[in-house]
């Protein structure tokens, strides 16, 4: 039986979206590829990687908790770099 594309595409995701987070990728810049890059809406890139994280590297769970409990950057002056 082969799966249809589109799933198949969808695992490459999660298998990329694992990779990421055991490299430590911060989840920001995970979430921004897969809006920017993938075209997924906010909620479809925050669903895959709990998706992935939660099916295909459990692993990496502790580190997506640290990411998501991480105090957010402190803001800059309008203006400034």
């Amino acid at each position: 039986m082969r799966l249809p594309p589109r799933i198949i595409g969808m695992m490459d995701l999660g298998k990329q979206t694992c990779f990421n987070l055991r490299a430590a990728t911060p989840l920001g810049e995970i979430l921004k590829y897969l809006v920017n890059q993938q075209g997924s809406a906010g909620y479809e890139a925050a669903t895959i990687v709990a998706a992935a994280a939660t099916n295909m590297c459990p692993d990496t769970i502790p580190y997506l908790e640290s990411q998501m409990n991480a105090p957010p950057p402190p803001l800059k002056p309008i203006g400034t770099r």
